[in-house]
């Protein structure tokens, strides 16, 4: 069982929402990018992405909401896993772009 697969389906939503706001972070997709998902939804048996990340777009309108929802996940476990996937994105390309750190460094701290 992958990590993801741990994973409640509130969790898996954050996580996917989470993705896509670090890959946007920069303001730019990489044909990479859209790879290490595929790859992410392969290899770790993160078959509902899609439908988590609609749900997190459905569900999260705003910079706000956004954090609010990162508060609401209060399991350590789970926190380590969703920030071991997002450093695993970030450093797909080679060094994280300075925004991918700002979002991983804030989701560190808030979780402290």
């Amino acid at each position: 069982m992958s990590d993801i697969e741990k994973l409640s389906f509130d969790e898996r939503v954050f996580l996917a929402g989470s993705i896509k706001t670090m890959i946007l972070a920069d303001g730019n997709i990489s044909g990479s990018e859209l790879t290490d998902i595929d790859d992410l939804q392969k290899m770790e048996g993160f078959d509902d992405f899609d439908k988590c990340l609609e749900e997190f777009e459905n569900k999260v309108t705003s910079n706000e909401e956004y954090w609010k929802y990162a508060e609401s996940i209060t399991n350590e476990k789970t926190r380590e896993i969703i920030m071991k996937y997002l450093d695993e994105v970030s450093l797909k390309d080679g060094f994280p772009d300075a925004s991918e750190r700002n979002l991983f460094n804030k989701l560190v701290n808030l979780w402290k």
